[in-house]
């Protein structure tokens, strides 16, 4: 993206209002930026019209045929379109056609820097004109914040970023993988986390989605790797005792329903030992009965890293609450949740890029998926709500429903080159943790429950029927299902 710091602020008079044009309608490097962003209306009507009118014109013949307009043909159709639009009186028509010569007069249009400067220095100026139009709207500030966003992506000026990989001049530095220290996570994963990277985490609903994000969370706080958390769900302050929990390896007996001082006294100490290690590392963010935005986590992440205390992650627990109240905005009434849903994950997917943050996104699991038995694998495409959830992700993980003794899978994403493609784990919700299991387990339909092998069959007038854990591949999703249509029905928009 080009540095526009030394950008002209503000356009200066026709002149330079007419190369902004002339770049935009004669240099196709220019042009493809003022098609795409440059509207007809944005000039105004009342004192413009001859610019609304050229650009028009321009950018309909650009569309079509890919290259700069004739001369005479931007001439003459300037003039129908004036006609048809009932401004008949030669004054227009001359204006245009004035317009259109001064376009094609102007010799030396190389600079294509300073064209992009002039484009950029015209959307500075509107800019201002709808920001002082929204101040005086009887808004929330929240509707308010959003749509500036909104504008200012729209009137900005970017260049996709060229790599020609063979290009040695400068000895490329590649990104090594932070371990978060959750080991079977990082089996997974390929290491551990990479910068600017957004990660997918489903899950069946109270079936460890939070345990797990709040578990990696605690490992990185461990190794003091600021961790940024945002709960859309759970107060903050219920979420602090699985945290203290799963931190310090305490059972969540010794600490629920107690005060500090009715805590036994090895427990207290095992906590503040690990508080002591993890402060200011880890925040809790409490989100549970508002925040409608994905401006406002983007606010915070800028506020962390200009007090130089960069998160090594962000969490988003769970994206839908989000994206519920974002459609419930006076702007956004009747909007597809679905739609929207996609529609913050490219958001959070442009702001992990920006910022060089990484991202893990809860959702939950589709619940065709959750009503199947703990045997059957979960699959990273297995979202709820919109089934393309996890097809715009990099990397998607899926948690499996857990038997009645906590064990479950564990499901890596696709696109990975990994061995480990899944592990079994178990859920221990007493220690807020999971932990990994080394032991051969296969899943007996009989009992329901996944068992060591030399246990199968020994339930009493059962016939221990088994099925290998590792042998249940999910079938291809239904094509009448609603997650599935939902999906297609997302990739599509």
């Amino acid at each position: 993206m080009p540095d526009f710091a030394d950008a002209l602020v503000s356009i200066q008079g026709r002149e330079q209002l007419v190369h902004m044009l002339a770049y935009s309608v004669r240099c196709p490097e220019v042009a493809w930026f003022a098609i795409e962003r440059l509207n007809p209306l944005d000039f105004d009507e009342s004192t413009q019209l001859d610019f609304m009118i050229v650009w028009h014109i321009s950018k309909m013949y650009w569309t079509e045929y890919g290259q700069v307009p004739p001369q005479h043909y931007l001439r003459s159709m300037s003039v129908s379109v004036l006609w048809q639009r009932g401004y008949q009186e030669p004054v227009y028509h001359e204006g245009v056609r004035r317009l259109v010569d001064s376009i094609y007069a102007l010799q030396d249009l190389s600079n294509n820097d300073y064209g992009k400067k002039l484009l950029h220095a015209f959307f500075n100026d509107i800019f201002l004109k709808e920001l002082k139009a929204l101040s005086e709207q009887p808004a929330d500030r929240t509707d308010i914040i959003e749509e500036v966003a909104q504008r200012h992506r729209r009137l900005s000026v970017s260049e996709i970023e060229q790599v020609d990989p063979f290009d040695l001049t400068v000895k490329p530095t590649f990104p090594k993988r932070t371990p978060t220290g959750t080991t079977f996570f990082d089996l997974l994963l390929g290491g551990g986390l990479l910068p600017a990277e957004t990660i997918g985490l489903l899950g069946p609903s109270g079936g460890g989605k939070t345990l797990l994000a709040l578990q990696i969370s605690c490992s990185l706080a461990e190794r003091q790797h600021y961790v940024e958390y945002f709960t859309y769900e759970q107060p903050a302050k219920d979420l602090q005792p699985r945290v203290l929990s799963c931190a310090a390896k305490v059972s969540s007996t010794k600490i629920l329903g107690k005060t500090w001082d009715q805590m036994d006294s090895t427990s207290r100490q095992k906590i503040e030992e690990h508080a002591t290690q993890r402060k200011a590392y880890l925040n809790l963010l409490d989100r549970s009965s508002e925040g409608c935005s994905i401006s406002e986590i983007a606010g915070h992440i800028d506020k962390r890293i200009r007090l130089g205390k960069k998160p090594m992650l962000v969490v988003i627990d769970w994206i839908w609450p989000l994206v519920v109240r974002m459609t419930a905005r006076s702007d956004r009434r009747g909007v597809d949740e679905r739609k929207l849903l996609m529609a913050a994950m490219e958001d959070i997917k442009s702001l992990a890029s920006e910022t060089g943050v990484c991202f893990l996104v809860v959702h939950q699991l589709s619940t065709e998926v959750v009503k199947k038995s703990p045997g059957k694998k979960p699959q990273w495409f297995n979202s709820a709500e919109a089934g393309s959830f996890a097809w715009f992700l990099p990397y998607c993980f899926a948690i499996g429903t857990a038997d009645p003794n906590g064990y479950c899978w564990l499901v890596g994403s696709k696109a990975r080159n990994n061995a480990t493609k899944e592990v079994m784990l178990r859920l221990n919700g007493e220690y807020n943790r999971f932990q990994a299991t080394d032991k051969s387990m296969v899943f007996d339909v009989a009992r329901q429950e996944f068992v060591n092998q030399d246990d199968v069959g020994k339930m009493p007038g059962m016939p221990g029927k088994v099925t290998p854990a590792d042998g249940e591949e999910d079938e291809p999703p239904d094509a009448d299902s609603e997650d599935h249509i939902a999906g297609i029905g997302g990739l599509q928009a």
